[in-house]
């Protein structure tokens, strides 16, 4: 993660393979970077 006083950017790792599911990759993903996302102040401009 990286972290500076106006942005934040946090990344989550795939296993992408020909069988995999786009719709549960895409949950599994926000399963991942949710917590990090929660954790953080949000605001808005």
């Amino acid at each position: 993660m990286q972290l500076d006083a106006q942005q934040a950017r946090v990344s989550a790792g795939c296993g992408i393979v020909a069988e995999s599911d786009p719709q549960a990759e895409l949950a599994e993903t926000w399963a991942k970077l949710r917590p990090m996302l929660e954790a953080l102040p949000a605001t808005r401009a």
